[in-house]
């Protein structure tokens, strides 16, 4: 919203609950309680890409009172951070670091390589991408458990679910087990946005334009439907969303369920809360329920 805050709204109305500075950085429109990093008492953010102190992290509390800041080594600038119980896992220019949010100190920092996606987190290891290859840190300490092979192109986007990982390898997305990052599957499609996964499928814009869902087991395609070019999607509730050219699909079938048009919202990061999708643009944060 330009104003160099943190921002939070009411996800039934809209109403705007607080809104709090953010030292050095530009601004993010967050849903409440949907938030690039939240648990039931906090809010976690890093500071934007084009921030003048892009070496920050911030807690603040539900109510929008600043906690504390971090300050890691590199620059934060790969978007939602990994969080559980006890600590916030943030990709920077020179790998992960993780920091308590009891108190924002600095529990382990890895060099292992710099991050080309954000963080994803499971009960045992960090993972994230670089320029060639996905790493797994072990979650207690940082130190490196494996390194992928190089499998061609940037690693740009990184999911996790039932033990596999699913990364967007220049643009061809991938299947990895995540206890050993050995390859499962190569989808046949130009990929072009982040991964989302349900029920067994993974939902995926693709360079024909097209919304494109492929079986998470064998990455097989299911179906494709034309989804104006999306830059971002998102599944809840049985319905897939996409953005930029703002649509809801049936998660089960593809069948375009509503068109919003051209433009609504820009962000490849739209939550679902409450059953209703937010999506932002430059200027504006929309709700829509399917």
């Amino acid at each position: 919203m330009g104003d160099g805050k943190l921002h939070a709204f009411n996800t039934a109305n809209g109403t705007e609950l607080w809104s709090s500075f953010i030292t050095g950085g530009e601004d993010y429109v967050l849903a409440q309680p949907t938030a690039p990093a939240a648990n039931s008492s906090a809010v976690y953010v890093a500071a934007p890409p084009n921030a003048s102190l892009q070496d920050r992290v911030y807690g603040f509390s539900v109510a929008g009172s600043p906690l504390w800041t971090a300050i890691v080594s590199g620059i934060c600038d790969k978007s939602t951070p990994a969080l559980d119980a006890s600590k916030i896992y943030v990709a920077t220019t020179y790998g992960v670091t993780a920091i308590n949010i009891s108190d924002g100190s600095i529990a382990w920092s890895s060099t292992a390589g710099t991050a080309t996606t954000w963080t994803v987190a499971s009960s045992a290891a960090i993972y994230y991408g670089t320029a060639g290859t996905v790493k797994a840190l072990d979650i207690s300490d940082g130190h490196l458990l494996w390194t992928s092979a190089a499998l061609g192109g940037t690693v740009n986007d990184l999911a996790l679910s039932d033990g596999k990982l699913f990364a967007r390898f220049g643009s061809t997305l991938r299947a990895l087990d995540a206890s050993a990052g050995t390859a499962i599957w190569a989808a046949a499609a130009t990929v072009t946005t982040p991964p989302a996964i349900a029920n067994g499928q993974v939902y995926a814009g693709t360079g024909n334009g097209n919304l494109r869902s492929f079986d998470e087991a064998t990455g097989t395609e299911l179906w494709s439907t034309p989804a104006g070019n999306p830059v971002g999607v998102t599944v809840a509730n049985g319905v897939v969303f996409t953005t930029w050219n703002t649509r809801a699909f049936d998660a089960s079938t593809g069948t375009q369920l509503v068109n919003l048009g051209n433009a609504l919202g820009n962000s490849p990061e739209s939550p679902v809360a409450n059953g209703v999708f937010f999506v932002s643009n430059t200027y504006n944060l929309l709700a829509y329920i399917p």
